[in-house]
């Protein structure tokens, strides 16, 4: 955590005890200002975040997936069907 109380590494943030995370809970982590976290978002441009009304929504599973792995969803095993 930084001298703010933000987490820094995606090992705190995925120890943090809440589902989802606000641009702030983030920003430091990304190391950008929570405000760009939010126009990107409005841009649509984060796969791990939405806009709720004026609200940035990061579910805390998705953003610490997509850091890890590269995917903000999870692969439920779906195999289509052969021909």
């Amino acid at each position: 955590m930084n001298s703010k109380g933000q987490p820094t590494t995606l090992s705190e943030i995925e120890a943090l005890d809440k589902n989802t995370l606000t641009p702030t809970d983030v920003a430091a982590y990304l190391r950008v200002n929570p405000y760009s976290i939010n126009c990107a978002c409005k841009a649509g441009t984060l796969p791990w975040a939405y806009q709720m009304g004026s609200n940035t929504i990061i579910p805390r599973e998705a953003f610490v997936r997509y850091h890890k792995y590269g995917s903000a969803v999870r692969d439920v095993g779906y195999k289509p069907e052969a021909d």
